[in-house]
């Protein structure tokens, strides 16, 4: 049973509170950009080297706060939040976006005004139109790469669900692109950012990035190794390349590690989403 529904079969009411949040029209000012795409894309480079700016600022974990997860139980924030900051933030809201926005503010309030939060959470891809459409002045940096090199990442690093089952994964890769793919007017308000691209040329991905959000670079401290080392999450197997120089040493690995059976599967599930973004589905032999 899927964590979420377990949650609210236990607990109804947070179920309902939730949905009264979700829903709720508020909006938030908040200057944010938020970093997503597909799991094991490469967010979490992505923004532990924009974290190392100094008008940038956010936590070096994954929210997961734009989605319908409950909010009503602090054991999920006691990594990054202190309880004071968490109940403050919770009965001073009255929506998602609004404990979004008293959350960040309340654990950075000496943050200049003109500078950006940040915020790491892969799958929220899938509420991308929602984001925007609440945020107004939020901007979002979607980091894409080759599916097929995610699923076999995902295998490796063993915390993605979804690799332990091939379609069950090229389904979720869709799931995570299509929003990206029927946007519209928001669509301006997003930077595509491919893992392939940046990996091979990271100051100038740096620099694309920090133009989008009208930031100089600072890429001398940004690209610092000793910088993504002491990342706590450097230590952890899922991201063990985070302390180390940013190469394309992974890309196409896909082409080793899969065969050719579940190269078929997958482009068969996949592939448009994998042809909208510029990834080869036909004779990839």
């Amino acid at each position: 049973m899927h964590p979420v529904l377990a949650t609210y079969l236990k607990r109804p009411d947070f179920g309902v509170r939730m949905a009264r949040r979700w829903v709720s029209s508020d909006t938030s000012d908040l200057k944010t950009v938020f970093v997503l795409g597909p799991p094991r894309s490469g967010t979490t480079l992505v923004q532990r080297l924009m974290l190392n700016h100094s008008r940038v600022y956010g936590f070096p974990f994954e929210t997961n706060l734009m989605s319908p997860r409950s909010i009503f139980e602090y054991a999920r924030f006691s990594d990054y939040a202190s309880e004071e900051v968490y109940m403050r933030a919770l009965t001073e809201s009255r929506s998602l976006v609004g404990f979004f926005d008293l959350l960040h503010r309340l654990s950075f309030p000496d943050r200049p005004e003109d500078s950006w939060i940040i915020e790491k959470t892969p799958q929220h891809a899938r509420f991308l139109k929602y984001i925007l459409s609440r945020m107004p002045n939020a901007k979002a940096v979607f980091v894409v790469r080759d599916g097929r090199d995610t699923l076999c990442s995902g295998r490796s690093a063993e915390n993605i669900p979804q690799a332990q089952v091939l379609k069950r994964h090229a389904a979720y890769y869709n799931r995570c692109v299509t929003p990206l793919m029927s946007l519209g007017p928001l669509r301006s308000r997003v930077l595509m950012v491919k893992y392939e691209e940046f990996t091979r040329a990271p100051e100038g991905g740096l620099a694309d990035i920090c133009d989008f959000l009208d930031i100089t670079p600072e890429l001398a401290e940004q690209l610092k190794p000793t910088s993504s080392r002491d990342d706590a999450r450097a230590g952890q197997r899922a991201f063990e390349r985070l302390g180390q120089a940013v190469t394309p040493a992974t890309v196409g690995r896909w082409r080793t590690e899969m065969t050719s059976d579940e190269i078929r599967d997958y482009n068969h599930v996949a592939g448009e989403c994998l042809s909208y973004l510029g990834y080869p589905v036909g004779n990839t032999s």
